[in-house]
């Protein structure tokens, strides 16, 4: 019987594209997690010294972090998180909105029993973390994002997860003022889109949607003084 073949050597683009996303996924995660908050400068030396790795994938990492929007490079200033501004608010939603509205139709036409099933299981476990905002918000994205998954649309759903991304990072910044405060509303909503989703009610499941999506929106507006345009 022949052994294993010995692992292939990664090539030279592969280990820089390896290190590069490294160092992205480290700087994001600690973003997200609010480790880096809003106006904290990212040094190039300290990060290539942290992670062990050159200038170089740190640079690129901070290239894709800043198309990104997460961060920002401003000349004589540097590299600096940047804060979400309240002009995203209202986009963020308007987004989640519209992807989700794609993804829930999917739902309703293609989804298997076992997928529905799984969401339900999600929203049933949900009921119990409602005195954990933190850990409720994790939860959540989990569930928006089992909703796009379950529709099998993957573009949709890789762009969700971008937008989700930002709402995340709203979400740790209002914990107290907002979202803590509509976990209740939030999770009763949540209840009556899957209840739509299984009954397949597509058109009842896209309002829903829009209303949940519409009083998150106009929770944040209400906090921060925006009109909300909708």
């Amino acid at each position: 019987m022949k052994g294993a073949a010995p692992p292939k050597e990664l090539s030279a683009a592969q280990l820089r594209g390896r290190k590069q996303d490294k160092v992205y996924e480290a700087l994001r995660t600690r973003i997200l997690d609010g480790d880096l908050r809003a106006g904290a400068r990212i040094r190039i030396e300290e990060v290539s010294r942290d992670l062990d790795v050159s200038h170089i994938p740190v640079r690129e990492a901070l290239k894709r972090l800043q198309a990104e929007g997460y961060v920002s490079n401003e000349p004589f200033v540097g590299t600096t998180v940047t804060d979400l501004p309240i002009e995203w608010v209202e986009e963020v939603f308007e987004l989640l909105e519209a992807l989700e509205t794609i993804g829930a139709r999917a739902v309703c036409r293609s989804a298997p029993d076992e997928s529905l099933a799984e969401i339900r299981a999600t929203v049933d476990r949900m009921d119990d973390l409602i005195d954990d905002p933190d850990a409720w918000s994790h939860a959540n994205v989990e569930l928006h994002e089992l909703i796009s998954s379950a529709g099998g649309k993957l573009l949709t759903g890789r762009m969700l997860n971008s937008v989700l991304d930002n709402w995340d990072r709203l979400r740790r910044r209002y914990l107290s003022e907002v979202s803590g405060l509509r976990l209740a509303e939030a999770q009763a909503e949540h209840r009556a889109i899957a209840e739509a989703l299984e009954a397949r009610d597509e058109e009842t499941v896209v309002r829903l949607v829009r209303e949940h999506n519409r009083a998150a929106l106009g929770a944040y507006a209400r906090h921060l003084g925006l009109t909300a345009h909708r």
